[in-house]
Formats: structure tokens, C-alpha cells, sequence
């Protein structure tokens, strides 16, 4: 797991998660993204490619604003619905990963 706060990141630590700082090597390693901050596009287009093949993306939060849905968009080659409320864009060849999908709001 990650976390921004120091505090919060030496508490995960101390309850026995895995906490990783370096944001390069936790988006390689990570196979599940959830972002729960209130801040606009914490998950950004340079971030995608860095993500392993399968990764699951989604926001936890009430507005779609953490994630850059419209970069997303741009490098997605194909985004079927997986249901009325989510959408599964398959990103392929780009930097290193055949192929990232995300689940997120339409």
C-alpha cells in the first residue's frame, strides 16, 4: 500500500501492510489502485503506462476528479461497459505495458 501522510503511512507499517514510497515502483508492483484523496487528477495520463498488465483502477470518492478520465480515454484502444455504472478501458502496448484496464464512472 501507499500513503501521502507519514503518519498514517508509519501506521499501516506498524499494522503489518506493506508500505512502498517510491511512486514509480508502486504503480509497477500495485494491482489494485483506489484513490480516496478529494484532490483532482491524482492518477494522471503518466501514470497509466506504468501500471502492470490487469491493474484495477477505480475512485472511491463522490466525484470522478481523482482519475484523468480524458487521458485514460486517449490511450484506451477499447473501453466495453462492464455494467451502467463502470467501464473497463483496455490500454495496449504503451510504455512497457501490454495492457492496463480501469474500472470508472462514464
Amino acid at each position: 500500500m501507499t500513503e501521502i501522510d507519514a503518519i498514517r503511512a508509519l501506521e499501516a507499517a506498524m499494522d503489518g501492510y506493506r508500505v512502498i514510497a517510491d511512486e514509480g515502483r508502486r504503480r509497477r508492483v500495485g494491482d489494485v489502485f483506489v484513490t480516496v484523496t478529494g484532490d483532482m487528477h491524482v492518477v494522471r495520463g503518466e501514470h497509466f503506462p506504468l501500471m502492470k498488465d490487469g491493474a484495477i483502477l477505480c475512485n472511491s470518492g463522490h466525484f470522478d476528479i481523482e482519475i484523468d478520465l480524458e487521458a485514460l480515454r486517449k490511450l484506451a484502444k477499447r473501453s466495453p461497459a462492464a455494467c451502467a455504472s463502470t467501464s473497463t478501458p483496455t490500454c495496449c502496448e504503451t510504455a512497457g505495458a501490454s495492457s492496463c484496464s480501469a474500472a470508472g464512472g462514464s
